[in-house]
């Protein structure tokens, strides 16, 4: 078979382009076991496509997150990867030598950078000037800011060597980087200082600690003028709303709780506690604010929604798992499991969600104030389940089958609850017993 035609070069060239990086790496493992003229010429163009976009990432890597969705789904300006290819194609074709260059990274980084920086430039150049290449559908507010962040870039890459140290507790050396950073990027442009802050925030995996580096950019603008109070206003505004969207989605389990949304639920209650947490750390809003009553409305929440899933949970649990004393017995005879009480109540299932998300979320949950009652009602919880075992599996049969589906739900809801051990422990005593008496059962626990 023959190699490919220029004209099939240029159509697939095209389309090398714009797959996704993980698609040109499957595509790249599939056509090395083909075995033709042409497999070897699209291998060929699939090695240097590769090789390209690990030039662009050196030289782009201030702006590459700008391009994609941030995986904890908060909502920010997501740019189209068309447009970045398009950018680098612009910036990086009249230059191969440079482009080669790139290559040296590792062994002359501080020449890396300054190439790395024309290439930049040189997007920025291209958005304005040539914008119906590069971006043909784009509005032009957001070339614009697009460019800037370009521009910007050379900053983030000097700031990403110190990000981690912003965020965690930087000294008064630290922070007067950061403050000549934000007067460098106020030289470029009115919203500079923004723009960086947004630079920033693309490289930080997680949303809640962008708190700290606005706080300390307000403070540097309390000694330059850099970046204003009422700049914060979008970043924070846009925080506490995702938040707000937690909130109600944990109202709406507690109200609903289904399986396949403990997980989300857990993460929600983890960025609320982050959120807020850092709100009262570095932003620090007053009481009487806007802000500051958006903080303590959505801490009231939560802390009724983790009591109310206790409430429920427990509720549940002794309603789908009953101790009933003997009519006309003493108040201090013994309690007996009622085995007959359905083992499939809808209740069981509510109450392994929602005392499994508040097991889960426990190290969490103390920053809202209800590690007591989690304490108290876990512990009410697990004594009421192991008596109810304990006595169960001395007599599963005596209510027919139903009684050893009952107690195997039960071990389910201690399973659900953290207590593996004990959970399995009934499951095993549970199966001897069955075996015992010639009805031994196929269930088992993880």
């Amino acid at each position: 078979m023959s190699a490919l035609t220029a004209a099939q070069a240029a159509g697939v060239a095209q389309l090398v382009e714009m797959v996704p990086d993980a698609v040109l790496t499957r595509l790249a493992e599939a056509v090395s076991l083909m075995h033709s003229a042409r497999a070897e010429a699209l291998a060929q163009m699939i090695a240097l496509e590769g090789r390209d976009r690990e030039r662009r990432a050196i030289a782009f890597g201030p702006v590459i997150p700008l391009f994609d969705a941030r995986a904890d789904g908060f909502p920010t300006e997501v740019y189209p990867r068309r447009t970045l290819a398009r950018l680098w194609k612009l910036a990086s074709v009249p230059e191969p030598g440079l482009t080669e260059r790139l290559d040296m990274i590792g062994t002359e980084d501080a020449v890396i950078h300054r190439i790395s920086d024309q290439f930049l430039r040189a997007a920025a150049r291209a958005l304005r000037e040539t914008p119906e290449v590069c971006w043909p559908d784009g509005p032009e507010v957001r070339r614009e800011r697009l460019a800037r962040l370009f521009e910007l870039a050379p900053l983030m890459r000097r700031a990403a060597e110190r990000l981690e140290q912003w965020i965690q507790r930087p000294d008064e050396d630290q922070v007067a980087e950061l403050r000549v950073l934000f007067a460098q990027a106020a030289e470029q442009h009115p919203d500079g200082p923004e723009r960086l802050v947004e630079l920033m925030f693309a490289h930080m995996p997680e949303a809640p600690p962008v708190l700290r580096i606005l706080t300390l950019s307000a403070e540097a603008a309390a000694h330059s003028d850099v970046l204003s109070n009422s700049e914060l206003g979008p970043f924070v505004d846009t925080l506490l709303a995702a938040t707000e969207t937690r909130v109600a989605a944990v109202e709406a389990f507690v109200a609903a709780p289904a399986r396949d949304q403990v997980r989300a639920t857990v993460s929600a209650i983890g960025w609320c506690a982050d959120v807020l947490r850092e709100m009262r750390l570095t932003v620090k809003p007053e009481p009487g604010s806007a802000w500051g009553a958006a903080v303590q409305d959505m801490q009231l929440r939560l802390e009724r929604q983790a009591v109310a899933a206790l409430e429920t949970g427990s509720d549940n649990v002794e309603r789908c798992f009953p101790l009933v004393r003997p009519k006309l017995a003493p108040k201090t005879a013994s309690a007996s499991p009622d085995l007959t009480a359905p083992a499939e109540a809808p209740e069981i299932e509510a109450a392994m969600n929602l005392l499994g998300a508040i097991d889960q979320a426990r190290v969490t949950l103390t920053e809202f104030g209800v590690e007591g009652v989690r304490q108290a009602t876990m512990k009410a919880v697990i004594s009421h389940l192991v008596e109810f075992t304990e006595k169960g599996v001395l007599k599963p049969t005596e209510a027919g089958p139903n009684g050893p589906n009952l107690l195997r739900r039960a071990a389910d809801v201690l399973r659900a609850i953290g207590e593996k051990e004990l959970s399995r422990a009934v499951v095993r005593r549970l199966d001897a017993r069955l075996s015992d008496a010639g009805m031994a059962s196929s269930g088992a626990i993880a």
